[in-house]
This record gives structure tokens, C-alpha cells and sequence, in this order.
């Protein structure tokens, strides 16, 4: 036989083991292999073959110790190399693993496979520089392989995700959308994977309609996929259908129990549904707990001892180490809070350590004059940041989060500080018994609700979270009908989760009461021509045409306050109404129309309007609102009042009072603290 006839059995041999091996024919390989063996047992060829049929069956082990002793890589050293470094990594023997497929590739430098799984390789130990430029060279070889693209799109999308399990995609890094395009062509075992980054990648530019065909393709092909359903319910979500998302993220956590993400998100959904009761959103909280913190914390075992800490404090009181972990000190309502409490709380007696779960940005820096620290935690996962708190010997430590983006409640889990407390993320329960308190107030909170938390209510003395109004300056306030010839300008600037079917219909009502009158949007979501389409088809169908829609796009906060100067009364949404909106509305002095609500989380403007004392503005039922919101755009002349006198009237209230919050709000947390050391 010669050399060219020998290659091509070789080849032929590797090749039908491969398809048997794929299709779990291994009685059938087995015999085949027997067969050969027995005629010639230094058969290089049948040997190595030997090991490939061992790597399928798992036993990497005796896989290795078969390649090593076939001497294949005298034929064949690209394959040989290659084949050593896969059954290495399957050994978490990864360095040996990464030094074999560089040996395949210097065999042979335009192997493409060995360049991939180098490149994965690098991957799996973080060194995503690295895996890229591996990546990078296997495209340079196949520029239209799908499966080099799509590893290129994995690679990026790991490399910009942080500890919480969520990435920035909002910038078409190296061409994502290239590579995500190429490796939506690959074979139906990667499809799942490659539409998982194709429908991220539409959410973060903001295209709806490739989103939801992506998601379709998914419903369609992977319905086992608990992420399909996850992507299925931001689609719902983000449109305002609450309840058609709750069920979709009931079918991903049945199908992964473990799920947080899709468990966090849940339990927001639950909130915005006028079906979900105060108990049903407790049972959430309670399943979250059950299914993804509770193994998890048994499967570690970390128990951390504050009794040290605490004997340390009664021995020798001192400042109170209090610790803020939040993924929003960013552009963000939530930094803007915590900003003007740091401004106004009392210098002594207390230590300030912010810990932040995004990357650095001038708005988290420039909290370093009230901070003791300022720590970066987005690449810790949770049990490194529980253990980075429990050394920083922090006293109490304070969520802003809830079941929100970038939250890390897995952390307030492992109990890293003696006391801790939730606020501002979300108006629970957080589900965690290691949160000790939910900070409320008396307009939020009713007694008999206690039974639906998994914290202790603490109400404060006055309002619970005060706008810092005081810190916006020169602003050009309209105190006269936003149009001249008097017809009536409704608004809403709230976020579109909040505008659902129900919220629509009665707006309809409102405009079909109200002549020639017109409803301005505007929200961050405006950018989507699809979601625009289905907002003026929504008004179609309850009988109000799209040239009564004022559809306008988001902006930077100077023009988006200078918005409000366009309109005569704010229509605030339900069940969930607004909360930095409602401040912002009668910051700007226009009147807000809400409904009262029938949760905790439901009630932000209903509290906000009653520390005002414009108790006239909520409305006990849906006709009332209805009414209340007609009533008074038939009185332009008390619309004038409002808008003249609101701005002050809100000025002059608690919900901007920073100054006696954060004096009260410090002292709250040393008498709970106090409270702790004598327990």
C-alpha cells in the first residue's frame, strides 16, 4: 500500500468512527475496532481511534493514556495534538490542555479547529484577550465558518459580563453584529446559543422587531430552553404585559428551577400585574429562596461569625461602618438619592463604604468625598464580595437594589455584615431572611401587611426617600396652558413597563371625554419604530387615532424637563404609578392625576401627593380617575392655579426635605443598629 492509499484509509477509518460515535453507535465501533486490533494490535490507526471511542464514553483518563501510546502524532500530529488537549480539558488539566493545541497548531498552522479550541480554552480561564486573538486567527483561516463567528460573539459577550451575569452590548464592539450575522449559521446543536446573543444584542440596540423574531425563532425551535422563555417575557414586559410575561418566566424556572435571573425577574413582574396578590408575590420571593439561595448556601457552607464584631462595638463604640452595594451608582435615579443623602448626613459618628457593582464612572467617583471607600465589585462574584464585606468589618449593610438589574441579594445572603437592610430597588419582599429591614413609610405601608414580608417594615418619621429637587437650578417653569388656543395636553413620561392594555383603555376614555384634547409620550422606549406602531395601534383599537398621539423621543435631562412646559395635566399609570416621574412632574408644576393604590409598591404617588397635601389628586377607582382627570381639564382656569402654586407647594414638603431625612435617616439606622448590639 502506498503513502497516498495509507492516508486515505486513515482518514476513512477517523471519519466513520466519527459518525458512529455521533449518532452513539459505540457496540458497533467497538466490534469494528476488535476486528482490526486482533489483525494487527500496533495498528496506529485503530489505536488512537481506540481513544477517541473512550473520550465519548467519558473515560478521559484512559482516553489520554490511549492517545499517548498510539504514536498518531507521527502520522498525523495536527489530529494527535488536538484530540490530547480536548481529553486534557475534559481532565481540567488546562494549562497541559492549552500547551497541546499549541503544539497542533505549530504541527499545523492553518488547522482551524485547534485554533477554536485554544481560543476556548484561553475563554475558560478569563483570558479573553487572548481567546480573541486564537479566535481571530482561526476567521483569518475560514472568514465565513459560523462556528469561528459565533465563538468570537461568545467571546465578546463573556468578556464585557460582569459578576451579575449581565453585559454591555449597547456599542457594536468589533463588528458583534457581523459576527453574530455568520454565527447564526451554524448547525442546530449551537443555534439555541447563537439566537441567545442575537436577541441580547437587538434588545441593547434597541431593535424590537429583530428581538422578537429571534425570540419567535426560539419559542419555535428550543421551547425546552429555559432562557427562550426569559427573552419571550422582556419582550412582554417591556411592552407593558405584565401578565403574559409572569407566565413565560413561570415556564423558565420550571424548566431551571435555578434560574435567578429569570426568579428575579419574576418577582419584578408580579408587582406590575393587577392579578398577582400580596401573597403571590411573597410565594415568589419564598420559591426564589427555596430554589437558587438555599442549595446554593448549603453547597458552600460559608457561615460567617459577626459575634467578634459585635462584642467589639459594646467594648469600645464607635463610627457605625455602614455599606451601600448597588449596580445603579451610574446615570441613575438611585445615584442621585444616595448623592444628595451623603451631601446633607452628619459627619460624625458614621463611616461611609460604597460598593459598586458596575464599572468606574465619574458618578460613583465623585461620591469619594463622603466615602471611607469606594470598592469596584462587578467582577467579584457573591461569595468574594461577601467575604470582601465581612473583612471590611462593616456594621450594616445596605441594599439599593431588590430583584432589579445588577442586584447582588446572593450576597446579602451569605450575611456578610450583622445588620442589613433593603431600600429604594424595590418595594419587597426580597425573599432572603438574612435581610433584617425594609425601609418604608407611613403613606407606603399598612400594618396589616406586615404578613406578606420577609423583613421587618421599618417606617420612617416622615417621608421614606425624598427627591433632591434642591439640586436642580434654573429651571423654566410654564405657568400657562402648554397650547395657546387652550386645547388640553395630557402627558405621560413614565417607563413603558408601566403602560399596559388596561392603563390605555381608560387614557382613551379620558381623551374621548375631553374634545380635541391630545396624550404626549415620552420614554426611552419611543426609540423602537415597532413599539411606536403598537402604542397608536393600541389607541386605535379603543377608539382613538393616532393624530391625538403625541409620540416623543427621549432626551438628556435639561430638554427632558423642558418637556413638561409641553403639557397640562400628567396622567400617572397603574398599577405601578411613578416615582422619580411623579417628583419630577410636580418639580416642574404640572398636576399629576393618580390612582390609589393597593400595595406597597403601588403607592409612590399616591404618598408623594399626600405629603403635598393635594389629597384631590387620587383617585379611589378607576371612574374616579376617569372623572378627576376630566374634570379638570374642563377647568383650564384651576389648571393655571396648579401650575402656578404646585412647584412651591411640592418645594415646601417632606419628599424634598433631604436635610431632616438624612439627619433622620442616620439616626434610624444606629437606634436599629443599637438595637442589634443589645439583642
Amino acid at each position: 500500500m502506498n503513502k497516498a492509499e495509507q492516508t486515505f484509509n486513515q482518514r476513512q477509518l477517523l471519519s466513520e468512527a466519527r459518525e458512529l460515535i455521533k449518532n452513539e453507535h459505540f457496540d458497533e465501533l467497538t466490534s469494528m475496532l476488535k476486528i482490526k486490533l486482533s489483525t494487527n494490535p500496533y495498528d496506529k490507526e485503530s489505536i488512537f481511534t481506540s481513544a477517541l471511542l473512550y473520550k465519548a464514553l467519558g473515560a478521559y483518563d484512559q482516553a489520554i493514556n490511549t492517545i499517548e501510546i498510539s504514536e498518531y502524532n507521527k502520522i498525523s500530529p495536527e489530529i494527535y495534538w488536538n484530540e490530547l488537549g480536548e481529553c486534557l480539558m475534559l481532565c481540567k488539566r488546562v494549562e497541559e490542555g492549552i500547551h497541546a493545541y499549541q503544539l497542533a497548531i505549530k504541527s499545523h498552522p492553518k488547522y482551524t479547529l485547534a485554533h477554536i479550541n485554544l481560543g476556548l480554552a484561553y475563554m475558560q480561564q478569563g483570558q479573553y484577550p487572548q481567546a480573541l486573538e486564537s479566535l481571530e486567527q482561526a476567521l483569518s483561516i475560514e472568514p465565513e465558518n459560523p462556528d469561528v463567528n459565533l465563538n468570537i460573539a461568545i467571546c465578546l459577550y463573556n468578556y464585557t459580563k460582569n459578576a451579575s451575569g449581565l453585559c454591555d452590548l449597547t456599542k457594536d464592539i468589533n463588528n458583534f453584529s457581523h459576527y453574530i450575522e455568520h454565527g447564526l449559521k451554524v448547525d442546530n446543536s449551537k443555534k439555541h446559543i447563537a439566537l441567545h446573543l442575537a436577541v441580547l444584542h437587538a434588545i441593547n440596540k434597541g431593535d424590537e422587531q429583530t428581538a422578537k423574531k429571534h425570540i419567535n425563532q426560539l419559542i419555535h425551535s428550543f421551547p425546552d430552553f429555559d432562557l427562550t422563555w426569559v427573552y419571550a417575557a422582556h419582550a412582554s414586559f417591556s411592552e407593558g404585559n405584565a401578565n403574559e410575561a409572569i407566565n413565560q418566566l413561570k415556564k423558565a424556572v420550571k424548566i431551571n428551577p435555578s434560574n435567578q435571573f429569570a426568579h428575579d425577574n419574576l418577582i419584578m413582574c408580579s408587582h406590575y400585574s393587577e392579578d398577582c396578590s400580596y401573597a403571590d408575590t411573597l410565594e415568589l420571593a419564598n420559591n426564589y429562596y427555596r430554589d437558587c439561595v438555599k442549595p446554593f448556601l448549603d453547597e458552600v457552607g460559608l457561615k460567617l461569625d459577626h459575634n467578634k464584631t459585635l462584642e467589639c462595638y459594646r467594648n469600645n463604640p464607635q463610627a457605625i461602618k455602614i455599606g451601600f452595594v448597588s449596580g445603579d451608582f451610574r446615570m441613575h435615579p438611585v445615584f442621585f438619592w444616595i448623592s444628595s443623602l451623603f451631601k446633607n448626613m452628619p459627619r460624625d459618628g458614621f463611616e461611609i463604604n460604597c460598593y459598586v457593582n458596575n464599572q468606574e464612572n465619574n458618578f460613583s467617583e465623585s461620591l469619594k468625598p463622603y466615602c471611607k471607600k469606594i470598592s469596584y465589585v462587578n467582577n467579584l462574584n457573591d461569595l468574594e464580595l461577601a467575604n470582601q464585606i465581612f473583612e471590611d468589618k462593616i456594621h450594616v449593610l445596605i441594599d439599593l437594589s431588590g430583584h432589579t438589574g445588577f442586584n447582588r441579594l446572593g450576597t446579602f445572603a451569605f450575611k456578610p455584615a450583622p445588620l442589613q437592610i433593603t431600600w429604594l430597588g424595590q418595594s419587597g419582599p426580597m425573599g432572603l431572611p438574612q435581610i433584617d429591614y425594609m425601609i418604608a413609610d407611613k403613606f407606603h405601608f399598612k400594618e396589616d401587611e406586615a404578613q406578606f414580608f420577609t423583613e421587618q417594615v421599618f417606617t420612617m418619621p416622615n417621608f421614606f426617600a425624598p427627591y433632591p429637587a434642591s439640586d436642580y437650578q434654573n429651571l423654566t417653569i410654564n405657568q400657562s396652558l402648554a397650547n395657546d388656543d387652550g386645547k388640553i395636553i395630557f402627558g405621560s413620561f413614565n417607563n413603558s413597563i408601566k403602560i399596559n392594555k388596561q392603563v390605555i383603555i381608560i387614557w382613551a376614555e379620558i381623551l374621548k371625554q375631553v374634545p380635541n384634547s391630545k396624550l404626549l409620550f415620552k420614554n426611552t422606549h419611543l426609540t423602537s419604530k415597532f413599539y411606536q406602531a403598537k402604542i397608536l395601534k393600541e389607541f386605535k383599537l379603543a377608539g382613538i387615532e393616532s393624530e391625538r398621539i403625541i409620540l416623543e423621543l427621549p432626551s438628556e435631562k435639561h430638554e427632558y424637563l423642558s418637556s413638561f412646559k409641553k403639557i397640562d395635566i400628567a396622567l400617572d399609570p397603574f398599577p405601578v404609578g411613578g416615582g422619580t416621574t411623579t417628583h419630577e412632574t410636580l418639580m416642574m408644576s404640572v398636576p399629576v392625576i393618580t390612582l390609589r393604590g393597593v400595595r406597597l409598591g403601588h403607592r409612590s404617588s399616591e404618598s408623594i401627593l399626600s405629603c403635598c397635601g393635594l389629597y384631590e389628586l387620587i383617585a379611589n377607582n378607576k371612574d374616579e380617575y376617569v372623572k378627576k382627570a376630566v374634570n379638570l381639564a374642563q377647568n383650564p382656569d384651576r389648571i393655571l392655579e396648579y401650575k402656578k402654586q404646585i412647584r412651591e407647594q411640592y418645594l415646601q414638603s417632606p419628599v424634598t426635605d433631604m436635610k431632616t431625612f438624612a439627619k433622620d435617616f442616620f439616626l434610624s439606622i444606629k437606634s436599629l443598629w443599637l438595637k442589634k448590639i443589645e439583642s
